[in-house]
């Protein structure tokens, strides 16, 4: 797993030497370049405005005759937050998610391939990686997590002793970011370093849709929130 683009490809060739099987988890990394020969999986809906659709690469030839996905049954949040405030489709945002849970493999859908092709990849590559560099200015001094900067970084993870009393201090001002792998809760102890990295870890969001404004916003309430 490429947890926030952290894993070098260097690494990974390393890897792939000692585990012939190895299959790389990119769904948090969806600019980074695959390594040959090694299976690597991408998730679009993270990156931009699609309810489904990823990549698999590969340089087998897949066998099994897959049905085609259709996505027009999926879009309703996605056209909703054009028009209203995100928070109002979150519970829907959320059910798409769980859908996934028991969904088998299939073909992109025709809708979510048609969106893909309009998409202006550099420009949200060029933006995602300008906020990242914005944010790791301001934050670097205080983040406990030693970052490399990702190109077209999925979020900054800012790593604080108290990052949940945070998060719940700006959704009080309506930023709202995410607790990743909830169900870590479940399956480890309070001590472990799984359920810290959970539990206080802020991954802010560094999307296409926002620049120096809002990103030095955000930065002003977490420092604020930290003071």
């Amino acid at each position: 797993m490429n947890y926030y683009g952290q894993l070098s490809n260097e690494k990974i060739t390393e890897l792939s030497k000692e585990l012939p099987n190895l299959i790389v988890d990119n769904v948090q990394s969806f600019f980074q370049q695959p390594v040959a020969h090694v299976l690597t999986i991408y998730n679009c809906r993270k990156f931009f405005g699609v309810a489904d659709g990823a990549y698999l690469y590969s340089d087998k030839t897949l066998e099994t005759k897959l049905e085609i996905d259709s996505s027009y049954n999926r879009m309703d949040f996605l056209l909703g937050r054009f028009e209203r405030t995100a928070s109002e489709f979150y519970s829907k945002y959320a059910a798409n998610n769980e859908l996934f849970d028991d969904e088998p493999i299939k073909i992109m859908s025709p809708l979510t391939e048609n969106i893909l092709c309009s998409v202006d990849y550099e420009q949200i590559r060029t933006r995602r990686t300008e906020n990242f560099v914005y944010l790791h200015e301001k934050f670097k001094n205080i983040n406990k997590l030693k970052l490399t900067i990702p190109t077209g970084a999925f979020a900054y993870p800012l790593y604080l002793e108290n990052g949940a009393e945070i998060r719940k201090e700006l959704q009080q001002e309506k930023i709202y970011i995410p607790t990743l792998w909830p169900d870590v809760f479940d399956v480890c102890k309070e001590n472990d370093l799984e359920y810290n990295y959970a539990k206080n870890i802020l991954p802010i969001p560094v999307d296409q849709r926002y620049g120096n404004e809002e990103m030095a916003y955000i930065v002003e309430r977490i420092k604020a929130c930290i003071n």
